[in-house]
């Protein structure tokens, strides 16, 4: 039953337009002093009461709120305003499942109540349900399309559902509307920070600081899109502001970490990591990059307890471990695997169906390489010539060049070589789909996987019926749109097919390209000008630091002990890592002095001091790659030691497919015994060489055309299968002829 409404009173309305007033000129106290003197007369006065519970909220103290609402409900009936005002204040307290109960009561009762069919959509897009909310946001703009707050949840609706262009138009709209300015500035610069639209973000930050010049998120975006528009001493001077201003700060570390990382300042990447861990533990995948950034100086000293706590958190289906970081970190294909699939679960949730081929037959295959390394990058320098030898009656070639900052002579030779060069850095992913499937490319090839500057989001909403991952992230990507892997036989043999989620397209000889056009390097001239002793014998490794491990550190140094006046020729970025090596080498029992350090040096000159040493030692379980081709074009022999993963087999396949297969061992111990023969037998030594030298002239591994034959029959038997209507299914090795009529048949053991 209805309460009755306590008698109407001069004096009692004028009162209550005086708080009115108070309020509505933000005078608080004054309204407060008002209304409590008016409940402590009339306590079942439900107008008093409703106002005061709009004067707790404006303070925020909102179970305060909450209870005069339901004072008020209690003496004056459940009005649309107290309905209202009890759903703003339970959806202010985070309690969205009443707020979603309440909101339909209102909604049933008045089909019209726009605000509540808002709050009823901020509180599923709060539970998740970001799908279910966008319905009642549209029917709220029909009834009111002038609601900004309205728009600005269907942006943030759109962005959880990673529709990310059609999030910027709204917010665009919010904007226009009245939403709160920061907020929704703050909101759409961070959309188009991930659809790269870096100039937006920088104009957006502008105006947020001309709002409020003490905000901290500003100058955090700002200075990571100042970072992306190669402009990297904006980038650390905004960051620096927003590590002393933004709430975020554990963020706002990791974001400067972030970009000290790229400008390869290791140090103070990892004390920004470190700290920013230590703020929030939580964070998504720190835990890894903290260990990576530790690996990278050769810092052990927690290691051990690192690798366990991010291989227990995996296992717990944390993330804690990326995806390229896991090929560093573990030898476990199955491992390396798992986190692929979580990584791409969580960042993808959704991807589009594989798309169906444009035509059964006819006409050039068009192949779309995708890429942000095309420049003075291993991608570009084992890639040249290949693009140059493509059969053009056959296949059409599109190169997409993902990032324009750092274009060079490579740039220029790739884009010299393919039918069609497409600037894409600046375009939205978005645009780039259309725009690759308006061009009917057949194939599209990403090149970069999981690593630095990826563009994973483009293969997620699919720009080709076939979609392949090569050379880039040499693991498995874990992803459902991504179709084949580019592999070979030793490389993935057919047991460990099931730790890929991709179908294998297995080439006969090698995976790995090489420009075969590259000039031979000239004799070098001594070992002198490297700081080398001339008659030493010269083990050297020439990977990221980030390879080297413990234990294949502790290998080398006993190598040494065994094999008298040796030394270790290490490529080593910073003082930093060659101090950590030296005290390394001291705790094995190994002079410091005997570790020789060297720093980057173009390719050529770095295949030049390649012929210098005796020996290179590979990495496990993450191998040589472009490394390894680079070392063996300069005919230095190189041991390597298989395990199996795709990263762990490379120097395996490389080695095979130069036809030398004896300095490809089974064990650790194997390859120190096989290091330390070869250390003491400078005749062995010299016999390798020969052979290497002879080999790289006769065998497949330098045999650009060949490969490109090879490719190229993968790439029309993987077409073949897309235009006949079946799935991906792993495609054999064989010769280049029969490979297309082979295609369409099922993959046996």
């Amino acid at each position: 039953m209805k309460p009755s409404p306590l008698p109407p009173n001069d004096a009692l309305r004028g009162a209550l337009n005086r708080a009115i007033g108070r309020l509505q000129a933000g005078d608080t106290a004054a309204a407060e002093s008002i209304l409590s003197a008016i409940v402590r007369a009339h306590p079942r006065h439900g107008n008093a009461l409703h106002l005061m519970a709009v004067l707790r909220s404006i303070e925020k103290r909102h179970e305060e709120a909450l209870r005069f609402v339901e004072r008020a409900i209690q003496s004056s009936g459940l009005t649309e305003m107290l309905a209202l005002t009890r759903l703003q204040t339970l959806y202010a307290l985070g309690r969205h499942d009443e707020v979603l109960r309440c909101a339909r009561e209102l909604i049933e009762a008045h089909p019209g109540q726009s605000k509540a069919l808002v709050f009823e959509a901020g509180a599923l897009l709060a539970l998740g349900r970001a799908q279910e909310a966008l319905p009642g946001i549209e029917r709220a703009l029909r009834l009111d399309g002038r609601c900004g707050e309205a728009w600005l949840l269907k942006a943030s609706a759109l962005v959880a559902l990673h529709r990310h262009e059609q999030a910027v138009t709204c917010f665009t709209k919010a904007l226009e509307h009245g939403a709160a300015p920061v907020e929704t500035l703050r909101k759409r610069a961070d959309c188009c920070f991930t659809l790269g639209r870096y100039e937006e973000v920088v104009a957006d930050c502008g105006r947020i600081l001309e709002l409020d010049p003490q905000d901290g998120y500003a100058p955090m975006f700002r200075g990571c899109a100042f970072f992306k528009l190669s402009r990297p001493t904006e980038a650390i001077a905004d960051l620096n502001v927003a590590v002393e201003r933004c709430p975020d700060r554990a963020k706002t570390l990791r974001n400067r970490g972030s970009i000290y990382w790229a400008m390869r300042d290791f140090e103070r990447a990892c004390a920004d990591f470190q700290h920013a861990w230590a703020l929030d533990p939580e964070q998504e995948y720190l835990r890894g990059i903290v260990l990576n950034l530790q690996m990278t100086l050769c810092d052990w000293s927690e290691f051990e307890a690192r690798k366990q706590e991010i291989e227990a958190a995996v296992e717990a289906g944390k993330p804690a471990c990326s995806p390229f970081f896991s090929l560093f970190l573990s030898g476990s294909a199955a491992w390396q695997r798992k986190v692929a699939e979580a990584y791409v679960a969580r960042t993808f949730p959704q991807s589009t169906p594989p798309l169906r081929c444009s035509s059964a037959s006819g006409g050039r295959i068009r192949i779309g390489y995708y890429s942000p390394d095309f420049h003075d990058h291993p991608v570009s320098q084992l890639m040249a010539e290949l693009f140059e030898r493509h059969d053009r009656q056959q296949f059409e070639i599109f190169a997409f060049h993902l990032d324009a900052s750092q274009d060079d002579r490579y740039t220029e030779r790739i884009a010299g070589a393919v039918e069609h060069w497409i600037p894409a850095a600046a375009l939205p992913n978005g645009e780039l789909v259309r725009r690759s499937r308006a061009l009917g490319i057949d194939i599209a090839v990403d090149l970069t996987g999981h690593t630095q500057n990826s563009r994973s989001a483009l293969f997620a909403q699919r720009v080709a019926p076939v979609q392949i991952n090569y050379l880039g992230h040499p693991g498995t990507m874990g992803a459902p749109f991504v179709d084949y892997l580019i592999a070979d036989p030793v490389l993935i043999p057919e047991a460990m097919q099931a730790h890929y989620t991709e179908k294998i397209l297995y080439l006969p000889e090698c995976f790995q390209v090489n420009d075969a056009t590259a000039p031979v390097a000239p004799p070098a001239e001594g070992r002198s000008g490297e700081g080398l002793p001339e008659e030493a014998m010269v083990y050297c490794c020439f990977n990221n630091p980030a390879k080297i491990l413990p234990e294949v550190f502790a290998c080398w140094m006993r190598i040494l002990a065994r094999v008298p006046a040796s030394v270790l020729w290490l490529y080593a970025p910073g003082e930093t890592v060659r101090k950590n090596l030296r005290q390394q080498a001291a705790r094995c029992g190994i002079d410091g002095s005997r570790l020789i350090f060297a720093g980057k040096k173009p390719i050529e000159a770095h295949r030049t001091r390649l012929q210098l040493a005796d020996l290179f030692l590979d990495t496990l379980p993450f191998n040589a790659g472009a490394t390894a081709s680079a070392t063996l074009f300069a005919e230095l022999p190189l041991v390597t030691c298989p395990g199996e993963t795709f990263a762990g087999r490379m120097g395996a396949s490389l080695l095979h497919a130069i036809r030398l297969p004896e300095l490809i061992v089974d064990s650790l111990a194997d390859y120190e015994e096989k290091a330390v023969t070869l250390g003491c037998d400078r005749a062995l030594r010299q016999a390798l060489r020969e052979k290497l030298q002879q080999n790289r002239a006769s065998t497949p591994l330098f045999d650009t055309p060949r490969f490109v034959r090879d490719l190229e029959a993968a790439y029309r038997a993987a077409v073949a299968r897309a235009r006949t209507g079946l799935p991906p299914d792993h495609i054999r090795p064989c010769s280049t002829e029969s490979m297309v009529a082979m295609s369409t048949r099922p993959f046996a053991p």
